[in-house]
């Protein structure tokens, strides 16, 4: 039997508030909440500043790595799309008409595969 997880660390906890504090709509209580968090424990502020410190750290590099705008570049299958689309559908639509050629015109369904006795 596996045992419930303890508390989290400090550090795991900093990471978190750091990445929900930079929502424009996190609601003010929860900025209150943070605040007490912080305030409750000095290796909670520390852990936060070493965190914001980390972010703060790779702003440059990330910078440098999306100047090309790589991420923005289109991918080989967006013009494809509708195409892949369309093939699709048209694959569906000759699966149900060949279905639909084979079964037995007027029949029931239901009749179609009933095995017969030979008894009246």
């Amino acid at each position: 039997m596996s045992e419930a997880p303890g508390p989290r660390e400090p550090e795991d906890l900093a990471s978190a508030w750091y990445v929900r504090l930079q929502s424009p709509e996190l609601p003010a209580s929860e900025r209150i909440e943070f605040r007490r968090w912080l305030d409750a424990d000095p290796r909670h502020s520390q852990a936060f500043s070493d965190v914001e410190r980390l972010w703060q750290g790779l702003r440059q590099p990330a910078r440098q790595l999306g100047a090309s705008g790589w991420y923005r570049a289109p991918s080989r299958l967006a013009g494809m799309r509708r195409p892949l689309i369309g093939a699709l559908l048209l694959a569906l639509l000759m699966t149900l008409w060949s279905e639909s050629a084979r079964a037995p015109h007027g029949a029931n369904p239901s009749s179609a595969h009933k095995v017969h006795s030979g008894q009246p």
